[in-house]
């Protein structure tokens, strides 16, 4: 029976330090006398609930513990210690809480029934000892149930277990279940190869007698041992594949769930990616870890170990457990795994840190660093996050260690919003453990929305997630890209989170918030003058002096002979002058030694690199640097053969890049300049570029997976497209012109206009061949466009303008042409409240009238009720852009269509998009059809019922209240409150239930009650009052609730 007591010494060991004393001393009087206590509370405060649930478990470890007594198990008293001391505490941690007592009640009873009187079969454990293998399983299948339930229970404070325990004892009911099947194997085992052994005794209904009778039938020893032992070796093949198919099985499912919960949350994926990039261009050795050195507030902020709010030297100090009971006074549940207190009034030692873990107190949990822009504080911070899993791994920090970390983006609307900074740290959260994915999964089925878009929702998550874990870190960098709105709600909100985190759980340094960012007033606001000093670090314009001059000499490395390239064959006089000239002209700004050394690199000849060195050509400012690269890049790449055609493309690409309403894919942009206009085709085949973006627009971009394009740096868009520098090369009005000019044409295909004449053979052909890859972005975003034409590019047009006048002629052709094609359903009649302030600069154009009718029926389309503003607003368009959509669809994205092209180079990995316009799903899509359909439904009807599979509401509810209702009906142990008893009726059936419901399979004798039953599984309500807006599934409560009016009349 050694596995026995091993087994017992492995839930020993998962206790809490302070538990582990309490539990070894329990006993069954113990566990009893705390049950009468429960009971006669109960019973004093009017409370009684369905106990006797506990009867058949209670039952069968009792007989079990005078088994292992009677075959001589002399550590059997110390076994079922933690056993009975398991009962006892989670019966009384739980108690108070009446849903949660009540699981567990049901959970025992589960269990309870699956247990067989071992003591009939004492004679057959003692004869054959490896039958004993059935005794120590049964053990192992308890504890284990009851390890899921002490993490849950007694290593988190009540109010945080309060708000785990329902969606995590849902997640865990396949995993009881799973305990009772191993349970009921065990059984049926023992009874078959035990029954020639089998001791004649009394049912669990009579008391178990203290001496368990040896009086056996004969048997023949041999003959049976040998039996015993072939079955056994057939049991733990069957116990080995119930195990097996039951993790498979939780795999699967667990893995679906958490993928649905991503999907909720829908952060952005590029956040990861970006983390990679970043880490990537630290290509010096030991680049920005002066951060560390120069700054220990930064390095404490890592390491430290947090220390309680009144901290002694020794921080292994014994303390007075009495202090930290709960409300309950228990004193059982701790903040985590190292919470002190063991309920007894025992003395007890804090459990020492991981090794080499700074001991001390944490002056700041929060942290503000901040610098002047171009300084590369991005790339400090993904150094930050490098650096913590790095401390992670060698134990410097708490091995179990989360971090979260966003880089907000000005370009990009996913990474620049208070939402999609929660978003992103929530995302991390649930990729980083499963243990808190039920929670989430619980909140969005509750939702009633196909993906997270409410801020306090995930506030509240978040909120909870931490207090779970036990050290947490977030980074976020580049707050200063975003609104002021955003920076506030952002700051106000993780700052208060720390200090509740703080206050809550007495040590500091459970959670540590750091910024990177520049100098804003929204964040210091929310910085208390106390902590000021110690949380508020300003960097030096020293500090990245040398990281910038290692950062130059590796980069003129690459100036040097490679492969093919003969290099530039530099002095080692003209290295120390360029390294001298862009780093005093750098100053503290990283960008710019970056802009200047890609500048430089594109020269072709030494001399003319020599020439802009030494007549210091190089300009000083930040913005006359990104003038200077695009001017060298224009200037490389008119010096290749039809070099002038590639400069063109590369000023509408970069154009296009900062001037969309949205990131284009590089499929996409390659879809616009597919576009033939004149010709009114798109032919990828001659027109698509065979070369990646950078051989376009080379450094100044990033290229990240799935095809998502990012400018290097916020202030290149700046540079673009602000008046205040006159970039000679982009003119953002003309490019705002040329996008909505395109839209227009686009949308005046005639895959969007003859959708009757259009056959669908040749709908098919146009698929095939990447038509339709810019439709998701043109029938979203056309009236964007518009409206931002109206608004910004008026200055453009004379009143001389003609047709054949660049892009302002273009732009009246393609209006007239759009409004020639969908004019009979462009809405005519003005609206009463049309904004008309921007459009009057257009009233002595010729195209006025047709500018207005088309702005008057985005504005009112605007107007319109969610479920039509998630149209594209013309109905034929809208009618094509399904068609058009269900023709991708037959395809697959590694499917051959021409040569070498592929369905995924017109289209991406993922060709089943949802159908609503304003969902980010609508170009991002999926990749399957379920998938798409799933998400779909949760549009329609927003509020699925939480049991997967649920045949009785299949489709969801369209109201909340319709959902809970269903619960309470259909699956009464999912509601809140304890489990109903109901009483049995009375009514006798008038006849035979001939019509069935074949969602529920209920049974009705008349039809139009069998219809009202169907349409409550969906929450349909056909009949209104005529009085009032409710509404009624079944005519009847319909008429009895307007007999109300009428009465009051």
């Amino acid at each position: 029976m050694d596995r026995l007591e091993d087994e017992a010494e492995r839930f020993k060991n998962m206790l809490n330090p302070s538990d582990k004393d309490p539990f070894a001393l329990t006993r069954l009087a113990d566990m009893q006398m705390e049950l009468r206590s429960i009971q006669t509370q109960r019973v004093d405060t009017k409370e009684m609930i369905c106990m006797k649930r506990l009867q058949l478990f209670l039952d069968g470890m009792v007989d079990y513990e005078k088994t292992l007594v009677a075959i001589g198990f002399t550590e059997a008293k110390q076994v079922m210690a933690y056993l009975w001391a398991s009962v006892r505490f989670l019966l009384k941690t739980t108690n108070p809480t009446e849903k949660a007592f009540d699981n567990v009640l049901d959970t025992y009873e589960l269990l309870g029934v699956k247990l067989i009187k071992v003591s009939e079969y004492t004679t057959f454990f003692r004869e054959v000892p490896a039958a004993q293998e059935y005794l120590v399983n049964i053990y192992k299948d308890i504890q284990t149930f009851h390890s899921l339930a002490y993490k849950l229970f007694f290593t988190f404070r009540p109010k945080l277990w309060q708000k785990l325990h329902k969606p995590i004892w849902k997640d865990l009911k396949s995993t009881f279940n799973h305990i009772a099947e191993s349970l009921a194997l065990h059984a049926k085992d023992i009874k078959q190869y035990g029954e020639p052994y089998r001791t004649n005794c009394r049912g669990y209904g009579d008391s178990v007698s203290d001496d368990i009778s040896d009086s056996t039938v004969m048997v023949n020893p041999t003959e049976d041992v040998e039996k015993v032992l072939n079955g056994m070796h057939h049991y733990r093949f069957a116990l080995r594949d119930l195990k097996r198919n039951f993790e498979e099985a939780e795999t699967k499912r667990k893995v679906e769930m958490k993928t649905e919960v991503r999907n909720w949350i829908s952060s952005s994926t590029k956040v990861e990616e970006l983390q990679q990039k970043f880490s990537e261009a630290r290509i010096c050795k030991g680049s920005g870890r002066w951060l560390f050195k120069s700054y220990k507030r930064v390095s404490q902020w890592l390491k430290e170990g947090g220390g309680m709010e009144e901290d002694d030297e020794d921080n292994e100090e014994s303390e007075d457990s009495g202090n930290n009971e709960d409300n309950n006074g228990n004193g059982r549940n701790g903040d985590n795994a190292n919470s002190e207190g063991n309920g007894t009034g025992v003395k007890k030692t804090r459990k020492k840190k991981p090794k080499r873990q700074t001991k001390g107190r944490l002056s700041q949990s929060a942290l503000w660093v901040h610098g002047n822009r171009g300084f590369g504080k991005t790339i400090l911070a993904s150094l930050v996050v490098d650096e913590l899993e790095s401390l992670r791994k060698k134990e410097e920090i708490p091995e179990d260690s989360k971090t979260y970390y966003f880089y907000c983006q000005e370009e990009d609307v996913e990474l620049q919003t208070y939402l999609g900074i929660l978003k992103g740290i929530l995302h991390q959260m649930v990729k980083q453990d499963d243990y808190i994915v039920p929670l989430c999964h619980d909140k969005m089925t509750q939702g009633g929305c196909d993906h997270l878009s409410n801020a306090d929702t995930a506030k509240s998550l978040i909120e909870t997630i931490v207090q779970y874990n036990p050290r947490q870190y977030i980074i976020i960098d580049g707050l200063d890209e975003c609104k002021t709105i955003e920076i506030r709600q952002t700051a106000e909100f993780f700052t208060k989170l720390v200090d509740t985190c703080n206050n809550t759980n007495q040590e500091r340094g459970r959670l540590r918030l750091m910024f990177m960012s520049q100098d804003l007033p929204e964040i210091k606001n929310y910085i208390a003058e106390e902590d000021a000093e110690d949380a508020i670090i300003a960097l030096k314009s020293t500090d990245n002096a040398d990281d910038i001059r290692a950062f130059v000499k590796k980069k003129l490395l690459d100036f040097g002979r490679s492969g093919e390239s003969l290099g530039f064959n530099l002095e080692e006089e003209d290295r120390m002058q360029i390294e001298s000239i862009i780093c005093r002209r750098s100053e503290d700004s990283f960008l710019y030694a970056y802009l200047a050394m890609e500048s430089l690199g594109l020269h072709q000849t030494k001399g003319e690199l020599l020439q802009e060195i030494r007549e210091e050509i190089l300009p000083a400012q930040l913005w006359k640097m990104y003038e200077k690269l695009l001017g060298n890049l224009k200037d490389k790449i008119e010096r290749e053969t039809g070099g002038d055609r590639v400069w063109q493309k590369s000023k509408l690409l970069l154009g296009w890049l900062v001037c969309a309403k949205r990131p284009l894919k590089w499929h996409e942009m390659q879809a616009i300049l597919s576009f033939d206009a004149q010709k009114a085709e798109v032919d990828f085949d001659n027109l698509m570029l065979k070369d990646n973006v950078r051989k376009y627009l080379g450094s100044l971009v990033h290229v990240l997976d799935g095809d998502h394009i990012r400018l290097i740096h916020t202030t290149a868009r700046e540079f673009i497209v602000s008046n205040k520098y006159k970039n000679k090369y982009i003119k953002q009005n003309q490019v705002q012109c040329q996008l909505t000019s395109l839209c227009l044409r686009y949308l005046s295909l005639p895959s969007f206009t003859n959708t009757k004449d259009y056959e669908s053979s040749e709908r098919r052909k146009h698929a095939k061949f990447g038509w339709f890859s810019f439709q998701d972005y043109a029938c979203s975003k056309w009236y964007s466009h518009i409206d931002t034409f109206i608004r910004e590019c008026s200055d453009m047009f004379g009143s001389d303008i003609s047709e054949d006048g660049g892009e302002q002629g273009d732009f009246i052709a393609a209006l007239q042409l759009f409004v020639d094609k969908h004019g009979e359903e462009i809405k005519t009649e003005t609206h009463a409240k049309l904004e008309t302030g921007h459009i009057q600069k257009f009233k002595d154009m010729q195209f006025y009238d047709n500018l207005f009718m088309v702005w008057n029926h985005i504005y009112t389309h605007q107007q319109s009720k969610d479920e039509e503003r998630n149209k594209v607003g013309i109905p034929q368009i809208d009618a094509a852009l399904l068609q058009n959509r269900t023709a991708v669809e037959e395809y697959k994205p590694d499917e051959k269509v021409s040569g070498e092209r592929f369905i995924k180079d017109f289209y991406g990995l993922n060709l089943y998009k949802c159908r609503r316009t304003l969902c980010r799903y609508f170009y991002v899509g999926y990749d399957t059809e379920a998938a798409r359909k799933s998400h779909e439904n949760r549009h329609d009807r927003p509020f699925p019922c939480e049991v997967k599979g649920c045949t009785s509401a299949p489709i969801g509810f369209s109201t909340n209240k319709d959902k809970d209702r269903h619960v309470r009906i259909y699956h009464p142990e999912l509601s809140e409150g304890p489990t109903v008893f109901e009483a049995l009726s009375r009514r006798q059936a008038t006849g035979p239930a001939r019509f069935t419901c074949h969602l529920c399979g209920k049974n009705f004798t008349r039809k139009i009650n069998l219809s009202g039953h169907e349409r409550s599984h969906y929450g349909d309500r056909p009949y209104k009052c005529s009085f009032c807006e409710k509404a009624f599934a079944r005519m009847n409560d319909c008429r009895r609730h307007e007999k109300i009016h009428r009465k009051d009349r």
